[in-house]
């Protein structure tokens, strides 16, 4: 390069070729005229400098001094650099980014420059050479992948699969939004004896990773399913550990970690001559069930026709083909008497009475229910679909998700109580977990300490002492495990709960009070198709569509 001068304006710059630096040389002349960063800068760029690097304090201070001065300087403005270029080594070792500038008037990177660098770096695996010549030929790049490890696949998890499809549930089957379909609980299912339940299969290794550095990546292996400590009715196949089958003849009940095979128990009606029934099974009732009567049930009570003022209380669910009467005071004042049902489960009925209902899981009533107290963890349910009547009237019904009815309340304005979005039975099971949760910590915390212990001390440590130890913290770890899905899924039912809604499908009437977490509304008008939510801590209203299939919760 050689230097050049601008008639006018006093400059001339020269390019020091052993320093690789650019001088600026400034001669002042009469009526030159200010100096100009922009025309300084236009000037450079259409100069044989254009490529160089420039300093823009160095050019700033040419400007000032050469306004300022009328001595002639020397001052350098600029050099020449080669290109650049950065390795950016992800924190897991998997993958390699190249960061490349262009020259500025000196040489550019080569291929064999950023090869010789990985190699410095120890880069040996997953290099893409046709990145590194795409960055090359564009003369820049930022961030461009270089190299790619290859990830560890790593195991899956062992499950226990079903082996028959018609078993009962034990738990809320919700979706995403909290809310369960419709079930026809129907007949009971039952097996016999060594019949197969489920198959435990176990969790797969996975295989192994490389990094970039050519060092194995190890899989994570999956974790083992465990089944539940104590399943009643079964047993594990004595040639085959992992394959849980039944024990007696019963009805099989799907139950966390497993399935549990309950006896049944089948009698034509409940009443005087059966006396109350206590049962650690299913119950089926094929007729009806008399006033007065009890039936306790640590499995589900199916009853084919009507349930007349009577107890019943189940651990799974309750089905009842007719309806739940209770008894009204007569005229003479005689005793008033309703029908007391809990389970733990889904109770499902025709139409209910009169009658106090409480669920662990949903309420569903086909057509009516009149002057009852209704209270479900999830949802309650009025109606079996848009077609029929599904009358809610007088009484109060409570759920935590859902309260939906085709008609709510009554023309005659009789006093109706429905409330969502509040399930202190929830909160409390929380905070019981919770603690638990603490305890079994601790105990890890103590045992861990105590195999340290026993592992630095082989006269107290002996391999039987330490393998007890070992199973009781598998223990611990497992029953860890599980506290915790169980949180994580009250919080999600509590957060759910944000969501909830009152549902009339056809039509509401005044008399009805709504209560939505700690907010109420009355009635006041008829409204036709119409569901009650919380907005900005408020209930508001909204009308359902008139026309075509309504899915309002979906």
């Amino acid at each position: 390069m050689q230097g050049e001068e601008e008639n006018g304006k006093g400059l001339s710059y020269r390019l020091d070729e052993t320093n690789r630096k650019l001088i600026a040389s400034h001669a002042p002349q009469p009526d030159s005229g200010r100096l100009e960063i922009g025309w300084l800068k236009q000037h450079l760029a259409a100069s044989q400098f254009s490529d160089l690097y420039f300093n823009e304090i160095a050019l700033a201070d040419l400007v000032r001094k050469c306004n300022a001065g009328s001595e002639p300087f020397d001052l350098q403005i600029g050099e020449v650099r080669d290109g650049e270029f950065r390795l950016e080594i992800s924190p897991d070792l998997m993958a390699v980014a190249l960061l490349l500038f262009p020259p500025q008037g000196g040489q550019a990177v080569t291929k064999s420059q950023i090869l010789d660098a990985m190699a410095e770096k120890g880069i040996v695996s997953g290099i893409i050479d046709e990145n590194i010549e795409t960055a090359i030929h564009c003369g820049s790049a930022e961030g461009i992948a270089i190299a790619k490890g290859t990830p560890p696949v790593h195991g899956q998890d062992g499950t226990l699969n079903m082996l028959i499809s018609t078993a009962s549930e034990r738990k809320p089957a919700l979706d995403e939004k909290g809310i369960a379909n419709f079930r026809e609980l129907g007949g009971v299912v039952t097996v016999k004896p060594n019949e197969s339940l489920m198959r435990r299969i176990p969790p797969t290794e996975g295989s192994p990773g490389v990094n970039v550095f050519g060092h194995i990546v190890p899989p994570k292996t999956g974790k083992a399913a465990m089944f539940a400590a104590r399943l009643d009715g079964t047993a594990f196949a004595a040639d085959d550990p992992d394959l849980l089958t039944s024990s007696i003849a019963g009805q099989p009940v799907v139950v966390d970690n497993g399935i549990v095979v309950e006896p049944v128990m089948t009698l034509g009606s409940a009443d005087i001559s059966t006396g109350n029934i206590h049962f650690e099974g299913t119950v089926v009732i094929q007729k009806d069930v008399l006033a007065g009567m009890t039936i306790e049930t640590s499995g589900d009570i199916q009853i084919g026709g009507t349930v007349e003022a009577a107890t019943l209380i189940a651990g799974g669910n309750i089905h009842i083909g007719g309806g739940v009467i209770g008894r009204h005071e007569d005229q003479k004042g005689g005793a008033n008497s309703i029908s007391q049902v809990h389970c733990g489960g889904t109770f499902h009925a025709r139409f209910v009475q009169n009658a106090h209902i409480e669920a662990g899981d949903s309420i569903f009533v086909d057509e009516a229910v009149m002057q009852s107290e209704l209270l479900a963890t999830n949802q309650i349910i009025v109606g079996k679909d848009e077609n029929q009547k599904g009358c809610l009237i007088g009484g109060k019904a409570s759920a935590t998700l859902l309260v939906k009815a085709q008609i709510m309340g009554s023309p005659s304005h009789l006093k109706t109580l429905v409330e969502v979005g509040v399930n202190p039975h929830l909160h409390t099971e929380l905070l019981n977990i919770s603690k638990e949760l603490e305890l079994k910590a601790a105990g890890r915390e103590n045992v861990e300490k105590l195999l340290a212990f026993l592992r630095g001390n082989a006269q107290r440590g002996t391999p039987e002492v330490i393998d007890k130890a070992e199973k009781t913290l598998a223990n611990l770890l497992e029953e860890i495990s599980q506290l915790g899905a169980k949180q994580e899924e009250m919080l999600r039912h509590i957060s759910l709960a944000e969501n909830a809604k009152v549902v009339a499908g056809k039509i509401i009437y005044p008399g009805m009070r709504i209560q939505i977490g700690n907010r109420t509304c009355e009635i006041e008008n008829d409204l036709e198709g119409v569901a009650y939510s919380l907005r900005e801590g408020e209930i508001v209203s909204e009308l359902l569509p008139r026309t075509g299939a309504r899915t309002v919760l979906k």
